[in-house]
């Protein structure tokens, strides 16, 4: 188990290398995102964004949810070694049982950058892959409408080339996307992955912001932990 600093912060993190670890993607996705209120972070992960955001004026608390028992533990220590057992608390449970945990429409804001959608992660078979990642999807999408207030907001990253697939499933499940944010390396790349705000229940609105440049000065805002 390896103890790091989460970027931006003063936070202690501890991560397993054998299993996935926080990406840039990931501090990319804390600092689009505006939550408030009662927050969960869904495939969770080591809690990487719940301690980036937990110390943001409109987030009162944060409920983290992971499957893999290596990552929940990590988290755990986490939490426990940074003094924040009164504001993160920890599931340890499949997103398909979720409602067993979690209240319906309890919950403010959702936040999520799945593992499971990374290139390095995908297998090689490419009809294998669309089917398991479709069905990953839909379970994360699920959890984020039963336990979403209406008009409350989701955020997450994902790959450029699953965009449609996303939209389709967030209408379907009573989500508006809201945002669309495309992560580039530069202005001649093109993008890999996409950050999208979605509101549940929300009008039909949608503002498509600028590009976000890897080889640029606002990374440097990402690692210092501040809003893009």
């Amino acid at each position: 188990m390896k103890r790091d600093i989460v970027p931006g912060t003063d936070y202690i993190i501890y991560q397993n290398e054998e299993n996935f670890k926080y990406t840039t993607d990931s501090l990319i996705l804390s600092s689009f995102s505006r939550l408030s209120g009662k927050c969960a972070d869904l495939g969770s992960g080591n809690g990487l964004l719940s301690f980036r955001l937990i110390d943001r004026s409109r987030v009162s608390s944060f409920i983290n949810v992971e499957f893999n028992e290596d990552s929940y533990k990590c988290s755990l220590k986490s939490v426990e070694e940074n003094g924040l057992s009164n504001k993160i608390s920890s599931l340890n449970i499949d997103l398909r049982d979720i409602k067993k945990y979690i209240a319906h429409q309890s919950i403010d804001s959702v936040i999520m950058n799945p593992p499971y959608f990374s290139n390095s992660l995908e297998s090689e078979v490419e009809a294998i892959r669309n089917a398991r990642h479709t069905d990953e999807l839909e379970i994360f999408i699920n959890a984020s409408a039963h336990i979403l207030k209406n008009s409350g907001k989701l955020y997450m990253v994902m790959t450029s080339s699953r965009l449609i697939d996303v939209v389709c499933m967030l209408r379907d499940r009573g989500f508006e996307p809201k945002k669309l944010r495309f992560v580039k390396k530069d202005s001649n790349s093109r993008p890999k992955v996409v950050l999208i705000e979605a509101v549940k229940q929300g009008k039909s609105h949608l503002i498509v912001e600028r590009d976000f440049l890897i080889n640029s000065d606002e990374l440097k805002r990402v690692y210092e932990n501040k809003e893009i």
